[in-house]
């Protein structure tokens, strides 16, 4: 039986290794919390009301998850992957089927 490459697994590995950095790195400049900055602003007099200290800390509580949920992210994709022959029966959804761009896809 013939095989053919298969594409679901190269859409799964431009994923891994660059759709979900280049999102990461596209809202994370440097280090620490993502919102460092914003927060920075914030306490150097950006907002001087009694929720500024409340809304900060809560702020800062929820971002500071964000990268995290990138590396998951990675880590999911990767297992995912990992378990993908290379080559797939010829004409399986996984192979010359496969969209080969994201905007092909309608999700």
């Amino acid at each position: 039986m013939a095989e053919e490459q298969n594409a679901y697994k190269g859409t799964l590995n431009n994923c891994k290794t660059s759709v979900i950095p280049n999102a990461r790195d596209a809202i994370y400049h440097g280090s620490g919390n993502p919102a460092d900055s914003l927060l920075s602003d914030l306490s150097s007099g950006g907002w001087a009301c009694t929720s500024a200290t409340e809304f900060s800390n809560t702020l800062r509580g929820k971002t500071g998850t964000i990268l995290g949920a990138f590396d998951d992210a990675v880590s999911v994709v990767n297992a995912a992957w990992s378990k993908e022959p290379d080559e797939v029966p010829e004409n399986d959804w996984r192979g010359n089927a496969w969209p080969k761009q994201w905007s092909m896809r309608n999700m």
